[in-house]
């Protein structure tokens, strides 16, 4: 008798299919055949950011937002693309930046991050606070 692997509830980000498994080292897999990547899942949970990631650049930018948002749809409602959108221009200077707020999401700190490395352990400590 070949034992399955455990299921696990919940559909592939990458094909959206309800064929997840648990493998046999921990990682959460799609089994279907013509799921464009199976290690989906994996990718996303090991990404251990939980906070806004803003790319400022010259004429635009662009948010990253954290995984959390996507619960209950509060990520169309997240309240820092309008606050970069009123502002006169860039925040701040060009470049990549984690940012975080209050509770109420009326107080906004930028953390400069290097654009050569993922690892949010190398930012820069100087954290600015914009209202």
């Amino acid at each position: 008798m070949t034992l399955q692997p455990p299921r696990v509830h919940g559909y592939c980000p990458a094909c959206g299919h309800d064929d997840l498994w648990l493998s046999e080292n921990g990682l959460i897999v799609c089994n279907d055949l013509g799921c464009p990547n199976p290690t989906a899942a994996v990718e996303i949970l090991d990404d251990a950011e939980t906070e806004h990631i803003v790319w400022i650049r010259v004429y635009t930018f662009t948010v990253r937002h954290p995984l959390r948002e996507r619960i209950g749809d509060s990520l169309l409602a997240c309240p820092l693309d309008e606050h970069i959108r009123a502002s006169d221009g860039p925040p701040y200077s060009l470049g990549r930046y984690r940012v975080t707020s209050d509770r109420l999401g009326s107080n906004w700190t930028w953390s400069f991050l290097p654009e050569t490395t993922d690892d949010t352990s190398k930012e820069t400590t100087h954290a600015q606070t914009h209202s």
